[in-house]
């Protein structure tokens, strides 16, 4: 089964909202989809990207996955960009 990498680039934050909610809603909402294998926050030109790794049947199955990831922080965070990608023997291709 493919890997594939969710890409959210994190705006401002809903009053109220802490910092550490907005990768676990996202991991959380991923994980009722299909198997997260990892997520990180790096923090790229002085803004937070959240990036989540996990499985897909297919390049279909995996965009259907990621728009999951990007509405479930409604009401939570802006999400300013995002981007998805597929990994294939350890590198990116870049599906949006």
């Amino acid at each position: 089964m493919p890997s594939y990498r969710s890409f959210l680039t994190i705006g401002l934050l809903e009053p109220g909202v802490a910092p550490g909610v907005v990768h676990l809603t996202v991991c959380d909402a991923v994980r009722e989809c299909t198997a997260v294998e990892s997520w990180d926050v790096s923090v790229r030109r002085g803004v937070p990207v959240l990036t989540v790794r996990f499985t897909g049947d297919d390049d279909a199955h995996a965009r259907s996955i990621h728009d999951v990831a990007r509405s479930s922080l409604r009401g939570i965070a802006q999400v300013t960009a995002s981007g998805l990608s597929c990994v294939e023997h350890g590198k990116n291709r870049f599906l949006s």
